[in-house]
């Protein structure tokens, strides 16, 4: 819950944990698993304004929910951010809210999941899950790997922004740019989509692969 007036900061779980029940953030949570494992099949209510932080070892999503209350406006670095992490997200979609990604990897049981929510992938992540993108992923550093299957919808949007460093991602597998890929730079960094070996990305028809202008000054 929310502490006395003027402080600021987090509050944090250590260890292990198996949520069943609800956990519910007013303010921000630093769960560090180490080594560790954490599952949930209960609810994460988490306020617009705050962000569940995990770092370190295995967490299973294994069902449940997760929601946001109140209003305002996210964290730029998501509503959950993984650090470190193995996040095996074993449900038929991602959880619906802003999902950041650093040093991580990304699994799934599902063939594929879909992704109706913001998914931001920073820097040294591997997505191993199959997934469908219906919204948003968005590479903001290097050294990314998708190394599932990847597939696309009319309101798929891959931007590589170049907000935090170079923005790469390289693909393992062949895919169908379905909705839009664009190419931006926030930071004036350079950015990257890289097919890797005999691997082809398709731009049919309807497609649209947008070569934007960078931000103010670069």
């Amino acid at each position: 819950d929310l502490p006395g007036a003027g402080c600021y900061g987090y509050h944090v779980l250590t260890g292990a944990m198996n949520n069943e029940g609800t956990l519910q953030l007013n303010y921000d949570l630093h769960w560090l698993l180490s080594a560790q494992t954490g599952t949930n099949t209960g609810s994460i209510i988490i306020n617009r304004t705050k962000q569940l932080y995990i770092e370190g070892g295995t967490f299973n999503y294994n069902g449940g929910t997760t929601s946001l209350t109140g209003a305002g406006v996210a964290p730029i670095t998501g509503n959950i951010y993984y650090y470190q992490t193995q996040a095996n997200i074993n449900v038929t979609e991602m959880p619906d809210v802003f999902t950041f990604f650093d040093y991580s990897i990304l699994n799934s049981n599902q063939n594929p999941i879909i992704n109706n929510a913001r998914l931001q992938f920073n820097y040294g992540n591997t997505i191993n899950a199959n997934m469908e993108n219906r919204d948003s992923v968005i590479i903001s550093h290097s050294a990314n790997t998708y190394a599932g299957n990847f597939t696309t919808n009319a309101n798929s949007y891959l931007v590589l922004n170049g907000q935090n460093s170079s923005s790469v991602i390289s693909f393992n597998n062949s895919w169908t740019n379905n909705g839009l890929i664009r190419y931006t730079s926030n930071g004036c960094n350079a950015t990257n989509l890289q097919m890797n070996g005999a691997t082809i990305l398709t731009n049919p028809v309807g497609g649209v692969i947008l070569s934007d202008l960078p931000g103010a000054g670069c």
